[in-house]
Formats: structure tokens, sequence, C-alpha cells
């Protein structure tokens, strides 16, 4: 496992990271990756932590994950680093920034997390115009200040927004999506920004919600549309939007001669950038997580591999109109 220190913080996390949304089981709607069982998840939880994995993504959304991270680290909670989020409890409810949410969200989160302190806590996919983010910011760094908090950062809906919030807030850590076939981040303007001021940047679907493995590749290619749990989130979306990513990931791989996977090529892409400081990897076996922190993951792709995965993506755009908001802010 490598190790890389999380902006102006003295930090240093792994740069793949566990993201726990697909382990957290059902909610309600169409919402979740489907059921999964606590023992799946705490058998995947303790094999990262055997293979040296020590940042943790979660939030009050992800079902029962939380929960099950403060159980498994109650006891080696100094050896990790807890992320999680405020402003949303239920993707059935609008976000809520005030002060009053934002305190009662944090001492949840501290009891379900068994611990009295959180590592990082970022505003959940902020919209930059919400006027009450600045009573949101202001209560994390009150909390901060109380010791329940150590950093304040932003899961962004868009990576676009990032140069669009109101200047006094100042975020230590940032989330966004950032992929093969999303390369939204890669804005000189953005990226400058993150540079200079110093800020820790976790890319999140570096999977593509799972189309970049070839199990769904094969799965597509037998005509196998849809998932098997009816509440998995991928079903709101239509077949024009998963034909765009999948010959998309084709391409990619005829790029490369087919002599990679699909998943692993995913997984060294973010890491290739010097700005990124960790990848969540998001898994539903102890097979799909070995897989993925395999030592050669942990080889950056060359400048050439990663001009010809930038050039593809300049001739083609690879979200529709006709996704769900979410993904296309």
């Amino acid at each position: 496992m490598k190790f890389k220190k999380i902006g102006k913080t003295n930090i240093k996390v792994s740069t793949l990271s566990l993201g726990t949304w697909s382990i957290g089981g059902g909610t309600v709607g169409k919402t979740s990756y489907g059921k999964f069982t606590k023992k799946d998840s705490l058998n995947i939880i303790s094999k990262a932590h055997s293979f040296g994995i020590n940042f943790y993504d979660t939030s009050p959304t992800y079902g029962f994950s939380q929960s099950l991270l403060g159980s498994y680290f109650k006891k080696k909670r100094d050896k990790i680093f807890f992320s999680s989020k405020v402003g949303l409890n239920s993707y059935k409810q609008k976000k809520n920034f005030s002060k009053k949410f934002i305190t009662n969200q944090i001492h949840k989160i501290l009891t379900e997390l068994k611990t009295d302190y959180i590592d990082f806590v970022k505003l959940y996919c902020p919209n930059p115009k919400d006027k009450g983010l600045i009573d949101g910011y202001e209560t994390l760094n009150k909390l901060k200040e109380e010791g329940l908090i150590r950093h304040i950062g932003a899961s962004l809906s868009s990576p676009n927004d990032l140069l669009k919030f109101n200047k006094n807030l100042k975020f230590e850590i940032i989330q966004f999506n950032f992929n093969l076939l999303d390369l939204r981040i890669l804005d000189n303007k953005t990226i400058n920004y993150i540079k200079k001021e110093n800020i820790g940047s976790i890319a999140r679907t570096i999977y593509c919600f799972g189309v970049f493995t070839e199990k769904f590749l094969n799965n597509w290619s037998l005509g196998l549309s849809k998932f098997q749990d009816k509440n998995d989130h991928r079903n709101r979306w239509n077949k024009d939007q998963f034909d765009l990513w999948v010959n998309g990931a084709r391409s990619i791989k005829k790029k490369f001669n087919n002599r990679l996977k699909i998943e692993n090529i995913a997984t060294r892409f973010p890491n290739s950038f010097d700005f990124i400081t960790s990848s969540l990897i998001g898994v539903q076996s102890e097979k799909e997580l070995k897989n993925n922190l395999n030592k050669k993951n942990f080889f950056v792709l060359s400048k050439q591999q990663i001009r010809k995965i930038i050039n593809m993506n300049k001739k083609n755009f690879f979200i529709t109109n006709k996704s769900p908001e979410k993904i296309i802010r």
C-alpha cells in the first residue's frame, strides 16, 4: 500500500481507500446497490484493513455501513481515518445545512462510528447558490473548535462547483467524480486552484458504478441489462447511458490492446494525476477487493496512455441528458 498526505493536513492516507456505499445494504427506493448482508460487509472492511487501507468514506445515507465501521474499528480507532458527510440523512429528503440539523447529525455520526471525533466531514453535494451554506460551514468550524471534527470539506455534485463557492468557504478536502469517461475535473482553472490552496482531493466513482468491470461488460454482451435488485439505484438509468459507458470502456481496452482488465485500467487512471490524493474503491466481494488492490494497480499509467484516454474523451461525451440529475450535475 502507498500513502499520501491530504492537502494541508499532516494526515497520510492510503492512495486507494474504501468507499462504503456499495456495502451498506438496501435503503428506501432506488438509492443503494441493493441488499447486502452485514456479515459480507464486515468481511470486506476487515480484508480492506488487512491490505493496508486506512481511509474509509461513509455517509448517513449509506445504510448500515457507518455503524459497521464503528463496530469494527472501535478498538483500532487510532490506526484509521473516518470521512463522513452532513446535510442529508436520506435521499428522499432535501439537503439541510442549518446549524441544528448539522449539529444533530454530527452527534449521530459520532454515535454510529463509536468515536469522539471524526477526521473529515464533508458538506454533501452542496449547491454553491445555497444561502444556508455559510451557516453550515460556520457550524462545522465551531464543532471543529470543540474537537468533534478535525477537517472540513465538500463532496461535490459537479467538480466545476468548486470555483463557484463563496471564497469564505475554505475546504481542506474535496471529493468528486473522476474516471476514464468522466474528466470534468480536468479543467486547468480548477486544478490550479486545488494546487494553490493545497486541497486534498478524493476521486470517487472510479469504476463508473460497476460498469468498468469485466463482469459487467460480459453481462452486457449477453443482454443482461437489468440489475437483479429492484432497488439498485442503477435501475433508474436508461439503456442509452449504459451503451455509452460500455462502448467507451471497450474502446479504452482496445487502446491497451486488450492486455489489461478494464477495472485495472480504471484503478490506475485517477492516481496517475499528481493532484489526486486517494481514489475510493467500491466493491461487493473480497475477490473484487483483492483484484483492485493488486500491486500492479499502484503503478501509474504512462503519459502516452493517459493522452489516448483524454483524446478519446475530447471526441465523445459519455453522459446523456437523460441520465439522473445527480450524475450529470
